[in-house]
């Protein structure tokens, strides 16, 4: 059994268990029945609908399945060729060249461009015009026609490499040991260099080591916390200049005053006040009614919307996972993605619009259904307040997460109809 029908049957399963929970919610009036139906066959019709064409696209021409261990691998008429799995072992020749796995090992020949992404990735003994490499752990020799990109937590560079371009390395240890023709550009936290540079060279790292032998053509631009000491054997035909090192102990703030950060601080809130303050201002317009509903929703069933919110709050996210691991579902994923941004937006408008009408009832003992800009002046009081809460370490944040799924959940069940018998906007 391969390993895409080993997946279909996971999101099958993960499907069933998902709508099993949210119907036995329901019958505990824990989700109220119509939204748990809704959400339990929107979630089965979504796996269904990307696991159908994997099936479909997997079967070979004897009816058999593909080997599990095979990575999946596509080409278009351009020479493009595409290669994603596990573990990934390509050979050959391509126009372009692009591999994404776990472990990826990569003999081959590409015209024009070669990206490698993975885990552990060795690209050994190729020729290509221009590649761009990345990994946690990154192998690297051959000829590049023109430049080379790399970043890894290791990237290692071996001898007789040949770059005709430029260099740029970016790692947590980077050994670099060939020769380019351009500029060589590192930053990482060692940086080991042998080898010719035909341009300059430009190193950013704690600490430096240039073996000796080797040559630079143009200038050594370095940022070190120490001084660099050359060996003799190192040839370097222009100046060499030490800029001033900012390490990982440096910040933003640290050309700033007291009175700049406080500055900073406050300007930051207010932005960040301004732009939800608008988002929300659109929102409650278009669904004035529907914010309404929810408010009473809150205040009569604060526990379904409550489990109704935790419940998209973990399914959307989950359904968004499960659908980008494959191509096919790629754009309900993103889709199930943008869905959750959205209804965490509308969670938190929710919630302000109700702390800030209890906030009004506590002040003014109203129970008329405010104005429209009456509604939003006590929105952005909610906001606000909900601003100084998370002031508050871990029970500041958690307190507006609570409230955003609550918020969350009930304006669903007022666009739903589950909360629409439920009285609209009241003070109290």
């Amino acid at each position: 059994m391969n390993g895409l029908f080993d997946l279909s049957m996971t999101l099958v399963l993960i499907a069933m268990a998902g709508s099993v929970t949210l119907l036995v919610m329901s019958f505990l009036d824990a989700v109220p029945g119509r939204a748990a139906r809704f959400f339990a066959m929107a979630f089965v019709a979504m796996v269904a609908l990307q696991t159908a064409p994997s099936f479909a696209m997997d079967g070979e021409r004897e009816g058999g399945y593909r080997d599990k261990d095979r990575p999946v691998h596509f080409a278009t008429s351009s020479g493009l060729h595409f290669y994603a799995g596990g573990e990934v072992d390509v050979t050959g020749s391509a126009e372009d060249l692009f591999v994404a796995g776990g472990e990826v090992k990569v003999d081959s020949s590409v015209n024009a461009a070669m990206t490698v992404v993975g885990g552990d990735v060795s690209v050994r003994d190729v020729t290509t015009d221009r590649a761009v490499i990345s990994g946690g752990n990154v192998e690297i020799s051959g000829t590049i026609h023109k430049h080379l990109i790399a970043a890894g937590g290791r990237v290692d560079v071996e001898g007789g490499t040949q770059v005709f371009g430029d260099v740029v390395i970016a790692g947590g240890r980077v050994s670099f040991d060939g020769d380019v023709d351009g500029d060589f550009i590192a930053v990482g936290g060692d940086v080991e260099l042998s080898g010719r540079v035909g341009g300059n060279a430009n190193i950013r790292s704690s600490n430096i080591d240039i073996a000796d032998g080797t040559t630079i053509a143009g200038t050594l631009t370095y940022s070190s916390p120490t001084e660099l000491r050359l060996e003799p054997g190192v040839i370097v035909s222009g100046s060499i200049v030490r800029k001033e090192w900012r390490g990982d102990e440096d910040s933003f703030f640290d050309d700033m005053g007291l009175g700049k950060i406080i500055a900073f601080a406050v300007t930051a809130l207010l932005a960040t006040l301004a732009a939800l303050f608008v988002f929300s201002a659109v929102v409650m317009a278009i669904f004035s009614k529907q914010f309404d509903r929810a408010n009473g929703v809150v205040n009569v069933q604060p526990l379904q919307s409550f489990g109704l919110g935790v419940l998209m709050a973990v399914m959307l996210p989950a359904a968004a996972v499960i659908l980008l691991v494959t191509i096919i579902g790629i754009p309900l994923g993103l889709f199930a993605m943008a869905a959750f941004a959205v209804l965490l937006g509308l969670g938190l408008v929710v919630a302000a619009y109700w702390t800030g009408l209890k906030v009004r009832g506590a002040i003014t003992a109203g129970t008329e259904t405010p104005k429209m800009w009456s509604r939003l002046g006590w929105m952005f009081a909610g906001l606000v307040l909900f601003a100084l809460v998370g002031l508050i370490p871990i029970l500041g944040n958690l307190v507006q997460f609570l409230a955003v799924v609550t918020g969350a959940g009930a304006f669903v069940l007022a666009a739903s109809g589950d909360g629409q018998k439920q009285p609209e906007a009241v003070a109290v």
